[in-house]
Formats: structure tokens, sequence, C-alpha cells
């Protein structure tokens, strides 16, 4: 009897061990495991990388990063779009899309995470209701299996640093189409506003190896305080409506 319950306290010991390890996992040495650069990890927030790991990525596939700075008549543009009266040597907002690989499905078929991260490095005048989507071409569709599994975290930036989550914009998406998904962003009145968005999709046929896929990040940042931006959804393609500054960073690879 004795030595059954030393088996069973040491049985419980080294669970309660492995459970403290697991716990006291870092994420970022599990994502560098999967291919995730150091670049891509110091933009993601704890949440957004415990959100890649719980979904189950098995490896990060590729990115696209796109920088804009306000030029000098008030719009945004992308850096490296000379203004009439020069460049801004510094970026206003920075946009990262990304893809990184699921396991496949039951029918083999390719699974992806897309995800985008939006980071204003400056607070823009006008502080309302923005807009990001993500958007993916013919070759895709929403992941069943999933449901999209979607996911938006909306934080606050100190001095360069993520400081406050502020939602997950309101659990589902406002805005799902057969082509991808948006969410609002309600800036803040005092920090700067970063977040992330992802979602997962599902190829439609089996690979080829010449294919194109395309991820698509935008966000739309309102220009007309008190008034709706609307986002709309082509396949492979986001625009906007209403008074407003677009941003986009598209990834695209051969499957």
């Amino acid at each position: 009897m004795k030595k059954a319950i030393s088996l069973f306290l040491t049985i419980m010991f080294t669970l309660s061990l492995f459970s403290v390890a697991s716990a006291q996992t870092n994420p970022d040495d599990v994502l560098r495991q999967k291919g995730y650069p150091q670049e891509i990890l110091d933009i993601l927030s704890y949440n957004d990388k415990q959100d890649l790991i719980s979904n189950g990525v098995v490896k990060f596939e590729g990115s696209s990063t796109k920088e804009y700075y306000y030029n000098d008549q008030g719009n945004l543009v992308q850096k490296g779009e000379l203004s009439t009266l020069g460049t801004i040597p510094t970026t206003d907002l920075s946009l990262v899309t990304l893809y990184s690989g699921l396991d496949p499905a039951p029918d083999g078929t390719k699974r992806y995470r897309i995800t985008t991260n939006f980071r204003w490095k400056n607070k823009p005048q006008i502080r309302d209701d923005d807009k990001i989507g993500l958007a993916y071409n013919e070759y895709f569709t929403t992941d069943p299996i999933t449901n999209g599994n979607y996911y938006c975290s909306h934080n606050t930036v100190l001095n360069g640093q993520y400081y406050q989550h502020v939602s997950n914009c309101g659990g589902r998406p406002s805005d799902i189409s057969n082509s991808g998904a948006g969410w609002t962003i309600e800036l803040t009145p005092t920090y700067l506003d970063a977040g992330t968005v992802s979602m997962n999709i599902k190829a439609k046929e089996a690979a080829t190896g010449n294919k194109t896929a395309v991820a698509l990040g935008k966000y739309g940042h309102n220009k007309a305080a008190g008034s709706q931006l609307q986002i709309n959804f082509v396949l492979g393609s986001i625009t906007f409506t209403g008074s407003f500054d677009d941003a986009a960073s598209q990834a695209s690879w051969t499957f």
C-alpha cells in the first residue's frame, strides 16, 4: 500500500513539474523553432504569439512589410513614393502581412493562417473608427474546419513597446465575406495604436506548384470624424467607402 501511494505521489510530482515547465515556455522560443524570424516576433504581442501557437501553426512561410508616411499634402503614401515637396524621413504607419502553414486538411489540401499587423508610429490627426481587413484570392476559401478562427487584438504602444490591451475588436469580425473579413479599430485618444488580425484559409484544390496564392492586409484610416467607413471585398482585393487614407501589405507565394 505504501509503495502504491509513493508511486502515485511520484507520478503527480512529475506531472506538476511538467505543467510548470509548459506554462513557463516562452512563446518566442516555440515560434523560433517553427522558423519565425526575430523581426516578426518583435512586432507581435504576447497574445498574438499565443494565438499562432494555439492555432497549431507548423511553419513560418513568409511575410511582406510596407511603411507609410504622411506627405506634405496630408495624404498617407507608401515609403518611396515621392511627395512634390520631398519625403518625411520617418514613417507614420507600418503594415506587415505574414502567412503561416497549418496541418493540411483531411483531403490533403493546403491550409494557412494569414495575419496582418498594423502599428501607428505617429498619431494621426483624426482619431475615430478605422477599418482593417484580410482578403485572399480565388484559390482559397475560409477554412471550414475551424470556421476561420478569426482573431483581432488591439493594443496601445508607449515608448515603442506594447503598453495596454484595448480590446478584441468586438470578438468576431464586423464584416465577413466569401473572400475575407474586416474589423473595426476604435483609435484611442491618447496613445499610439497597434493591432493584429488573423484568420485561417484553405485551398480549394490540391497544390500543383504553379498556383499563386495571395494574402492581402489593408488598413483604412477614417479622415472624417463622426462618419462611418465601409469596407468591401472582392476576391483578392479590399476597397473602402467614405473619406479615408489606406495602406496595404500583400504577401504572395506559389503552392
